[in-house]
């Protein structure tokens, strides 16, 4: 079991080592969705982590965002 884990704005990742492939690789942990990240070295690891979390965040503030314009649109089938 993997306990070492990342955290940037309220967000939780994962670290794992991948030694054949001198990889480290990750993921969004506590969420719905299937996010993950990948790296050479830990701070490249850092910040793939970093920028998975912020595409996560305006993805689901966009999401929010037509959902709330949709909603405001009289419905057609009235």
């Amino acid at each position: 079991m993997n306990d070492i884990k990342m955290g940037y704005k309220g967000f939780k990742g994962s670290v794992n080592c991948d030694v054949e492939n001198n990889r480290y690789y990750g993921k969004i942990e506590g969420i719905n969705e299937l996010i993950t990240y990948e790296a050479g070295d830990t701070g490249s690891l850092l910040e793939e982590f970093q920028k998975a979390v912020d595409d996560l965040t305006v993805g689901k503030a966009l999401i929010a965002a037509v959902t709330e314009a949709l909603e405001s649109f009289p419905n057609s089938s009235n």
